[in-house]
């Protein structure tokens, strides 16, 4: 199983409160007037609660976790539980990896698109306000003294819609593990054999052949697809009896890249009343492996027989 985690969850004895990363207006002064990122032990992580308070204590390293439980463990200042699907957690996750650290403008939309996905239609400006739209409400909150970003509203707006789609148009991506082997027999006659590439469904690569070439090519290598039969000719001499070993090795890939459906989660130490919030998931690789098989083929020229003439 190809996975690679991005981050170690591990909080450090001794951690220290998050801090502001990148975002716009003041984060020491709380969660009413901060949009963006913040750090805690070297790790840049958003608001998973929209309209709590900004950490001011460490946060608790909850580990990498789904839809289900973040949508059971989170929860908006006004009582929401966010309403995520797997594949939006990894369309989170995603934006995350893509876009996080980019700009100041970059991580406030980050933020705001990540609330608009978990808390869908709930438009609560910084002081809690309500408004009728998204865009409504980004620009109450940017517009606000202490946030002082009215020149970034429209970024930010349209950063936000273009975050939402990203979150919204993404697969989550599942590591597949990957096998099997070339599996050589009889052909049409004793100079062919056939090969199938029996590996794991869906998987594609390259067959490398010793002792024998593709007959529709009269080469040694070919890309293949999982399920494929072939047809292989046999080097071998027309005209004399031999053994010959014929064999393949195939190298293959098998499953697309993309993002698990999973988030790194933070919660707050017990009795803090702070927000959660969540961090960068897992990236899934395609997997990568190599099949082989090999058969004899048994080379068999009868003799020609000798006509004599007399004197």
């Amino acid at each position: 199983m190809a996975v690679a985690v991005a981050g170690v969850l591990a909080v450090a004895p001794g951690a220290q409160a998050a801090d502001a990363g990148s975002g716009l207006g003041d984060f020491h002064l709380g969660a009413g007037y901060y949009k963006g990122s913040f750090v805690q032990d070297g790790q840049r992580i958003i608001c998973g609660e929209k309209g709590t308070a900004v950490p001011s204590a460490p946060l608790v390293a909850s580990g990498m976790q789904d839809a289900a439980w973040i949508n059971s463990h989170y929860t908006s200042g006004w009582g929401d539980a966010p309403q995520l699907t797997d594949d939006q957690v990894a369309g989170v996750s995603r934006l995350f990896h893509e876009k996080l650290g980019v700009s100041p403008q970059g991580d406030a939309a980050v933020e705001y698109a990540t609330h608009a996905v978990m808390y869908p239609g709930q438009w609560r400006d910084l002081n809690g306000d309500p408004h009728a739209s998204l865009e409504e409400m980004i620009a109450t909150d940017l517009a606000l003294p202490e946030v002082n970003a009215a020149g970034d509203i429209a970024a930010v707006q349209s950063a936000v819609l273009e975050y939402v789609d990203i979150i919204n148009t993404t697969t989550a991506a599942v590591p597949v593990d990957g096998s099997g082997v070339l599996t050589f027999a009889d052909g049409a006659d004793q100079f062919t054999k056939t090969v199938t590439v029996d590996a794991t469904a869906g998987a594609t690569g390259t067959v490398t052949l010793t002792g024998a070439v593709f007959a529709d090519s009269g080469e040694a290598t070919k890309a293949v697809t999982a399920g494929e039969v072939l047809t292989v000719r046999v080097n071998a001499a027309a005209d004399k009896s031999a053994t010959v070993e014929v064999s393949g090795t195939a190298d293959m890939t098998v499953g697309a890249a993309g993002y698990a459906a999973q988030l790194a989660t933070w919660q707050p130490e017990n009795g803090v009343n702070q927000q959660a919030s969540l961090g960068l998931g897992p990236v899934v690789t395609a997997t990568a492996f190599q099949i082989s098989g090999s058969v004899k083929a048994e080379i068999t020229v009868k003799p020609i027989a000798l006509l004599q003439t007399g004197e």
